[in-house]
């Protein structure tokens, strides 16, 4: 009865009674396994880990055997970081029990923090198959959900200005393409491809064959459900292979003739467009083949914005001191949409080019820029964007409001970035900071000098 009511307690959230009537439980019977599971939980969720780590032990020295200690046991390996052990105490519990609900959420979530995202699927629709309505089966779907489909996945193809200039570009470059063939065919390659969202602007402008690759296994299934949606299954081939794993011949009918590629993040190459673009041009490409997007702009202005400051950098806050917080500054802060004022107090200008087309010539890995104060001025950031060539005319450009009011409509999932200066540095009208931009091919990253000590500013 006390081990009924205890579980009862610890359903309601009350720990201390549940805690209490299951040690009364098992000081009337020392066998009882629902109070001592009830007590273990009770240790988990308060954190009292060693004891419930002791009190699992011996359980299951007494019953090697016995699914759910082998449960609990994974529970805290995970609540530990010990993943590696928890999936193996998960899987023993599995081995025993093939149907326990608990032990496929803690190995479906367990593989999910393991980035095992292909494992983590097929177990969580075992899960799902035993019991479709329990809420952990339902929370570790949504989690999976994040993980397969980032959540900027949902306002990148629902933004109209972006699926509007692709789409022209696209049409312009396949009917060109098509026009100098002699057989009036078009080739494409769609690198990343998502939702598969490019290759149907392609089949719609008349590509012959489509070659859509796309990384994750979970969203390359979903992108062959929408084509067939639409009727393109035809026109369009789904790989799920990154790009760099495709062979001519064997994923590719032949060498493409236009290459989509998003995969680009808000300072263009954090997604690793620069060895995508250099590979598909240099092994999966014909020799005059065009590029959907060509190149890509890195630009930049000085901002005076105290409220942009205040996103990573405190001074004086309820009449005390805090500045020396600004050593855990972390430097560089997204913008989302254009929620925060901004006054720009220099022009515009580009801090770093990547060309991805076929003549294009590697970036340098440091490019140096001088930022000129149009006025005097608190600085408080280098807000710097991504400015998209789709063509030689088609452009998308992220710049934010500068407080002109210029802007051609804020694109969420490529969110401008601003480096934080601290101190904030006050310049005169004329007056420079210099901006040394660099990258590893992967990483862009701003350093700014004082104007007067050339040296680096925090």
């Amino acid at each position: 009865m006390s081990s009924d009511a205890a579980r009862l307690m610890l359903q309601s959230g009350d720990l201390q009674s549940a805690r209490q009537l299951a040690a009364s439980a098992l000081a009337a019977a020392a066998d009882d396994r629902q109070a001592l599971e009830t007590q273990i939980r009770c240790d988990l969720l308060s954190g009292d880990l060693q004891p419930a780590f002791e009190a699992l032990q011996q359980w299951l020295q007494q019953q090697p055997q016995a699914a759910q200690a082998l449960t609990l046991l994974g529970d805290l390996y995970s609540r530990t970081g010990r993943l590696q052990e928890a999936a193996q105490a998960y899987r023993q519990a599995l081995q025993l029990q093939a149907d326990a609900i608990e032990a496929l959420n803690g190995l479906t979530l367990v593989l999910v923090s393991s980035q095992q995202l292909p494992q983590a699927e097929q177990v969580w629709q075992q899960a799902h198959a035993q019991a479709p309505e329990h809420v952990e089966v339902q929370r570790n779907r949504s989690l999976l959900n994040r993980c397969q489909a980032p959540r900027w996945h949902f306002p990148m193809v629902n933004d109209s200005r972006r699926n509007d200039a692709f789409a022209a570009a696209i049409d312009k470059a396949v009917k060109r393409i098509s026009a100098n063939s002699p057989d009036g065919s078009c080739r494409v390659l769609d690198i990343g491809a998502g939702s598969g969202l490019l290759s149907m602007l392609a089949a719609r402008a008349g590509a012959t064959h489509i070659t859509a690759c796309e990384a994750n296994p979970a969203m390359a299934s979903m992108a062959r459900k929408v084509i067939a949606d639409n009727g393109l299954q035809q026109q369009i081939s789904i790989v799920a292979k990154p790009s760099q794993a495709l062979r001519v011949g064997e994923d590719l009918p032949a060498p493409v003739d236009l290459i989509l590629a998003e995969v680009f993040d808000s300072v263009v190459i954090g997604e690793g467009a620069v060895p995508t673009y250099e590979h598909a041009l240099r092994e999966l490409a014909q020799p005059a083949c065009v590029t959907i997007p060509c190149r890509a702009d890195i630009m930049a202005a000085m901002v005076s914005s105290a409220a942009l400051w205040h996103e990573a950098a405190v001074d004086l806050v309820s009449g005390f001191d805090l500045s020396a917080l600004n050593r855990l500054t972390p430097g560089v802060v997204g913008l989302e949409s254009n929620r925060l004022p901004l006054q720009a107090v220099s022009a515009p200008q580009t801090l770093m080019s990547f060309d991805f087309s076929m003549s294009a010539r590697p970036t340098p890995w440091l490019h140096q820029t001088s930022l000129t104060c149009t006025q005097e001025a608190t600085v408080h950031a280098i807000v710097y964007w991504m400015r998209l060539w789709l063509d030689d005319d088609i452009v998308l450009d992220n710049r934010p409001d500068l407080g002109d009011g210029q802007h051609a409509g804020f694109i969420e999932h490529w969110g401008p970035m601003a480096r934080i200066l601290v101190p904030a540095v006050t310049l005169d009208s004329g007056a420079c900071l210099q901006v040394e931009t660099h990258h590893n091919r992967r990483q862009v990253t701003l350093q700014v000098r004082d104007p007067v000590t050339g040296k680096l500013l925090s």
